[in-house]
Parts: structure tokens; sequence; C-alpha cells
């Protein structure tokens, strides 16, 4: 028998996804900032010269990784199982986009590349872990 309170989740689950949408809503309004020249002229040297020396292919693996990201949250929200996939996709483009900035050879901070590299990357292992549990609870479908 189902009880009402069986079908509620946490607090911690809405967080979670609402957390991944505004993570990666932002990046995708960053990505969108960076094609104004004088929003550009206002990032720090290092992360400028990154964006105007990225290749195509590394642009197009942020824009796979923020907008699969912002689509996981926002069908986490939605408690749809796809997030898992969609996640997956913003993972595989986060790890390109670091592969990308690592190899890049512009000198980062140890902060830099902290934020910029390595944080996104756990995000969203974490968010891809994060809706993979939820499904094997039955918390999303």
């Amino acid at each position: 028998m189902t009880t009402p309170s069986a079908n509620r989740l946490c607090v911690s689950f809405w967080t979670i996804a609402a957390l991944a949408l505004i993570w990666n809503g932002m990046g995708i309004m960053n990505m969108i900032m960076q094609m104004d020249p004088l929003k550009l002229a206002a990032y720090p040297a290092s992360h400028r010269a990154l964006i105007e020396t990225q290749p195509a292919w590394a642009k197009g693996m942020v824009m796979l990784s923020v907008i699969g990201g912002a689509l996981g949250g926002l069908l986490l929200l939605l408690r749809k199982r796809l997030a898992i996939y969609a996640f997956l996709i913003s993972l595989l483009g986060a790890i390109a986009a670091m592969i990308h900035t690592l190899g890049s050879g512009i000198e980062f901070s140890v902060f830099e590349i902290a934020l910029t590299v390595v944080l996104p990357v756990v995000l969203v292992v974490f968010w891809t872990w994060h809706s993979n549990s939820a499904a094997r609870k039955g918390q999303i479908s």
C-alpha cells in the first residue's frame, strides 16, 4: 500500500535539482556574455586568452556541458529519468572542455583551475550520481 508520504521527496532532492538548473543556467548566460566583446573585456586575462583562442570543437563541448546540465536539472525537477542521460552528456562535454583548458598552455592560478575546471566536472559527476540514485529509489521515472 502506498501512502501519500511515500511519494514525497526530501528537500535535498529539490535543492540539488534546482542548483543544477541554476548553475548550468548561469553557464549558458556566461556563454552568451562571451559573445559580447565589451563584456569579454571585463574577464580576467587568462580567461579572455582561453576564450579567444578556443577552437570551435572546445566551444561546442562547453555548450554541450552547460546545455546538457541545464536540461538535466530541469528534467530532474520534472522527475524524469532522462535527467541521467542529460547529465552524462554534460559530463562528456565538461571532460572534453577540461582537457582542452588544461592543455591550452595558458597559465591559470590554482584557484582558477579549481573553480573553472575541476568544480564543474565534480558537480556534474555528483548530479549524474544523484539522478541515478533517485531512479534506483523510484523517485524519478
